[in-house]
């Protein structure tokens, strides 16, 4: 499913079903909402999609980023390729107050975990609610002695719930740590990436190669290296001259959903060949760099998915072919103080 869509389809989902049992929203404390999901399962972290479902039952004044008390709700993947969603609530002092977890098979789609995940959020909500010595909400609406109790509405049309995971509703006095915001509370993770690409700047032609990556990533950060050979054949017009490009790269980056950025530190050799004259001698040239690049990944599954990359690097200096005859060196062609790199590869994630 397209990752644009799983936003609509749990938004209609859940105004489906809600709506087909009278849902009734219901007044709580204020909380702060903290959700995170693993880099693994980019579907199911879409949180306008969980807001949009909770807010069914859940009044949004109840939501409100500033407030003391939080719900921290987060979804991990098992090394099995399961999901796990646990959710907590956490009172002004950081202490958790009520919490339940539960447990999917890998094939369990993302729109109902994010459904069923905002449904448990909302039950843990409502029977977390302090003492009316400590919360009176601001408007209280005088009800007859026989109304029926406010409760969440039974869901007769959803699909059966899995058997939940050991939880736990009894108020607890084991303080919480949440995970630090810069990573997002999300699992570490490695991939690999190999393809094509194209590389500008190395001779007046583009010159075609190969690229291979590596990626270490904590949450929204990752630390990148790899490395690149491109050739180009015949670049220089009217002359028997070919052209070999290496790079090797290194830098950090910042990833937001299928988008990242990098800052880019490089170390490139190009070489001149000189296929028609066995007299002349190439000189390599090694230059460093150093530049930016930006990445677009779109996941097949937990262990696959393609990226396109795009990169400049600014050089120390131009690029220069060197030719040695008769112990002298001379340049032949001169050209930029850049160079422009395209790949698009295939991501192996372990």
């Amino acid at each position: 499913m397209p990752r644009f869509l799983v936003p609509t389809v749990c938004l209609s989902v859940a105004l489906l079903w809600a709506g087909s049992a009278d849902a009734e929203q219901v007044d709580v404390p204020p909380h702060r909402v903290e959700f995170s999901a693993s880099p693994g399962l980019p579907k199911c972290n879409e949180y306008d999609a969980f807001y949009g479902i909770i807010t069914n039952w859940i009044t949004i004044p109840s939501l409100n980023p500033t407030a003391e008390r939080k719900l921290v709700v987060t979804i991990k993947r098992l090394a099995d390729g399961g999901k796990l969603v646990e959710v907590s609530v956490l009172d002004p002092d950081g202490v958790k107050v009520g919490g339940e977890s539960q447990t999917y098979s890998p094939i369990e789609e993302c729109f109902k975990i994010l459904y069923w995940a905002a449904f448990d959020s909302a039950n843990l909500l409502r029977t977390t609610i302090p003492p009316e010595t400590e919360y009176e909400p601001e408007k209280l609406t005088p009800q007859p002695n026989d109304a029926p109790e406010k409760t969440l509405p039974s869901i007769e049309d959803a699909p059966e719930k899995p058997a939940a995971a050991a939880s736990s509703n009894v108020a607890s006095s084991e303080p919480v740590t949440p995970a630090p915001a810069s990573t997002g509370g999300a699992e570490h993770s490695s991939s690999l990436t190999i393809g094509p690409m194209m590389m500008i700047g190395a001779s007046e032609s583009p010159a075609f190669g190969v690229s291979l990556v590596g990626m270490y990533r904590f949450g929204t950060l990752s630390l990148m290296g790899g490395a690149r050979a491109a050739y180009a054949y015949r670049p220089l017009e009217g002359r028997e001259i070919d052209a070999f490009a290496f790079s090797g790269i290194a830098g950090p980056c910042a990833h937001a959903r299928w988008f990242s950025t990098c800052a880019i530190l490089g170390l490139n050799v190009i070489d001149p060949i000189f296929a028609g004259n066995q007299d002349i001698e190439s000189v390599a040239q090694v230059v460093p760099g150093f530049g930016f690049g930006m990445n677009a990944l779109y996941d097949f599954n937990r262990s696959l998915g393609l990226r396109a990359s795009a990169d400049v690097m600014v050089l120390s200096s131009d690029v220069v072919y060197l030719a040695r005859q008769s112990r002298q060196t001379v340049p032949i062609w001169t050209g930029h103080q850049f160079l422009m790199s395209f790949s698009v590869g295939l991501e192996i994630k372990p």
